[in-house]
């Protein structure tokens, strides 16, 4: 790409610089105090790796089953009564490089991390190009990071949190589609009226960001479907914002497309040529596979049961929705302050995005409390765009004092005239002051209520807010010495030059750091955080023949994926429940066999015990039992 693509200045390197170096040092400051806030939070997920079920049972459980068979992304059964393996698998892809690159299971617990910073950076990135002042950009950003149901996905590689964050990418590259072409749109109605024309304004109309936004809008659906409705709806705005160049980019988005459907498509084409339904085994067609019989069980709106499901669970929608409801709540409410009439065609999506939540399946599930309030993670999107829309509520604020002053300040210095800019200093101002206020308020809102929420999270879900703090004082503190000693020295020409690539490098050096230290006692970390298979992991890492071992592990009804070892030394097969004897007894004489014996797997244990009745049980607790294989029954 670097040989083939002429390069068009300022590189990307060189942005980042200016950037950095525009900034005031409180600015630096602050960041770098974020920035170590945020380290020190994932050396926190990584000495407590607290997996939650999904992520043990699914999210890396494909991908640790992929690393061994090396065939990413095929059909490997890991749970005995759902077919998850037929689900968007896109990001469990992903992670399964990572895993079987690093061949350790300590990069999976970075991979969502790194998805919430590039929401937050989205976020930021979309409303600049939209004309909201950065205050406003980054608290909003700020306020969906804070969420808790954003907080629990932190811990381990869940892919709600990676949808939302492809989805915000592929709306800020739309938004980048639309801002630049209404700016060429301005500069070419004033060259037209005899105005001189805006420097570098030709420059800025860039409709191939859409094809980029395609491969967002690919990476989002294929990760999971609930984002797919907004993801289309930003595809067709940016496609109807620069409609008059489509045709010159033809090529390219054809080209995006192809990638797109491969990266996100193949999964459903999957479904639908196996089972007659792209959405399989969640929904089906006439002429479709059933839908299995424990999805059946819970195939219920929040619509259809709404009653039934918000009995006496209200206050636990509260503890997990937190400031999302002030986001939505703010989202509608600010038709009465936005300073655009277009925005407020955002609270209309907003109260869309969420009846089509609440009209979907599995939604209303009232025999389960943990079910019900688990569903509320299909609300992201949602959230998302309550946010972006509390945000453009206020955007012609910024538009005056500075917000899109870099790409229109020309526009409004030549075009407007004294009498026009009398109104817009007189009376737009004013109700953009406010507007901002009133946006700003909401968000601040949604930001305190979160965090006022996520404290009682506890361990393992979130770390002690003190940490957090003293990581970025720690960052701060070394912020300022760093800043004082350049003015000491009067270096601030090499730290504008060179301040951002430092950053970049320490940031770099400590992810490997990261990626190398814990990797040994991962296994014990893991037991350290109590979850329903602590003891078991426990035992099993004090177990020379395990830990040093490269045996098979025969596994059922479900899949824990940390069994695996901390290096993944142990391939991992799932035990189907209606398999013969015959199966097993071959199998078993070279693995460990772990059985989970609770009360929803009493009929699967029992099939299974029965088959080995001259095996003795090498540990049992109240979750599971364990068989180890003959020749190391002495040495366990």
């Amino acid at each position: 790409v670097r040989r083939l693509v002429a390069a068009s200045p300022p590189s990307a390197g060189d942005q980042l610089t200016a950037w950095w170096g525009g900034l005031p040092a409180a600015g630096r400051v602050a960041r770098v105090a974020v920035a170590g806030a945020f380290v020190g939070y994932v050396a926190w997920i990584l000495r407590h790796p607290g997996l939650g079920l999904d992520a043990l049972t699914y999210h890396l459980a494909l991908p640790v089953d992929w690393a061994h068979n090396g065939r990413p992304g095929s059909l490997v059964a890991v749970n005995d009564g759902l077919p998850i393996q037929n689900y968007p698998l896109t990001w469990e892809v992903l992670v399964a490089w990572f895993t079987g690159i690093g061949h350790t299971l300590v990069p999976a617990m970075l991979v969502t991390p790194g998805a919430l910073v590039l929401l937050g950076a989205s976020v930021r990135a979309g409303l600049a190009e939209m004309g909201v002042s950065g205050r406003l950009a980054w608290l909003a950003a700020a306020a969906l990071a804070t969420l808790p149901i954003v907080v629990i996905q932190l811990p381990g590689p869940n892919n709600d949190l990676p949808e939302m964050a492809w989805l915000a990418c592929a709306a800020a590259l739309v938004a980048g589609v639309a801002a630049r072409r209404a700016v060429a749109g301005a500069a070419g109605r004033r060259a037209v009226a005899g105005a001189p024309a805006v420097a570098g304004v030709a420059g800025r109309e860039r409709p191939g960001l859409l094809a980029v936004a395609l491969i967002a809008v690919g990476l989002c659906v294929g990760t999971k479907t609930t984002g797919a409705p907004l993801a289309a709806l930003a595809l067709v705005l940016g496609g109807w914002a620069c409609r008059r160049e489509l045709r010159r980019v033809a090529r390219l988005l054809v080209l995006a497309a192809v990638v797109a459907a491969v990266i996100g498509g193949v999964w459903y084409v999957r479904n639908l040529i196996d089972h007659g339904s792209p959405f399989w085994p969640l929904s089906t067609t006439p002429w479709g596979d059933p839908i299995p019989a424990p999805f059946r069980a819970v195939d219920v709106s929040l619509l259809n049961n709404f009653h039934a499901t918000l009995h006496a669970r209200t206050d636990a929608y509260w503890r997990v929705l937190a400031g999302g409801v002030i986001l939505v709540v703010g989202a509608v409410a600010s038709v009465l302050w936005a300073t655009r009439g277009a925005a407020k065609w955002g609270a209309l999506v907003v109260v869309a995005t969420l009846l089509i939540w609440a009209a979907s399946p599995y939604t209303g599930i009232s025999s389960s409390t943990q079910l019900a309030i688990g569903a509320t993670r299909y609300l992201l999107p949602c959230m998302l765009a309550a946010a972006v829309v509390v945000a453009l509520a206020a955007r012609g604020a910024g538009a005056l004092r500075g917000g899109v002053s870099r790409r229109g300040a020309g526009a409004l210095r030549g075009g407007v005239s004294r009498c026009g800019a009398g109104a817009l200093r007189g009376g737009v101002s004013r109700r953009g002051a406010v507007a901002e206020v009133l946006s700003a308020l909401v968000l601040l809102g949604a930001l305190a209520v979160n965090i006022d929420r996520d404290a009682p999270l506890g361990f393992p879900n979130a770390p002690p807010v003190r940490l957090l703090l003293i990581a970025a004082a720690v960052a701060a503190a070394v912020a300022v010495v760093a800043e004082l000693g350049v003015r000491a020295r009067d270096a601030s020409a090499w730290l504008t030059r060179w301040g951002a690539s430092l950053v970049a490098g320490v940031v770099a050096v400590a992810a490997l750091a990261t990626l190398l230290v814990p990797v040994n006692g991962y296994m014990t970390s893991h037991a350290g955080t109590g979850l329903f298979d602590a003891g078991l992991v426990r035992w099993l890492d004090s177990r020379a023949a395990f830990r040093h071992g490269h045996e098979p592990v025969l596994i059922g009804p479900v899949t824990v994926a940390v069994l695996t070892g901390a290096r993944l030394a142990h391939p991992l097969i799932l035990l189907p429940g209606d398999d013969r004897c015959a199966t097993l007894v071959r199998q078993a004489r070279d693995a460990w066999v772990v059985m989970e014996i609770g009360p929803t797997a009493v009929s699967y244990a029992r099939h299974w015990v029965g088959c080995l009745p001259g095996r003795r049980a090498a540990y049992l607790d109240g979750n599971f039992l364990v068989f180890a294989p003959p020749a190391l029954r002495v040495a366990a």
